[in-house]
């Protein structure tokens, strides 16, 4: 990852935390995530925003809840 895709990465995931902290229940799913985010201007593919979300995870920071659908 080169150093602007990495800037944006730590953009999006503090972008994702502060959307959480401000939702009901400090919950939301990833389209409400992805259209907040996209509306900071940080444009991002589904994809990019599902892979920040498990490394958020991953650090313990937010937990996943898989639904179907």
């Amino acid at each position: 990852m080169n150093p602007y895709q990495e800037h944006n990465s730590r953009h999006r995931r503090l972008s994702i935390l502060r959307v959480l902290s401000e939702s009901a229940e400090y919950k939301a799913n990833d389209s409400l995530l992805s259209m907040v985010v996209n509306e900071f201007g940080i444009v991002s593919t589904r994809d990019q925003l599902r892979t920040d979300i498990t490394w958020l995870a991953g650090q313990g920071f937010v937990t996943v809840k898989e639904t179907a659908g």
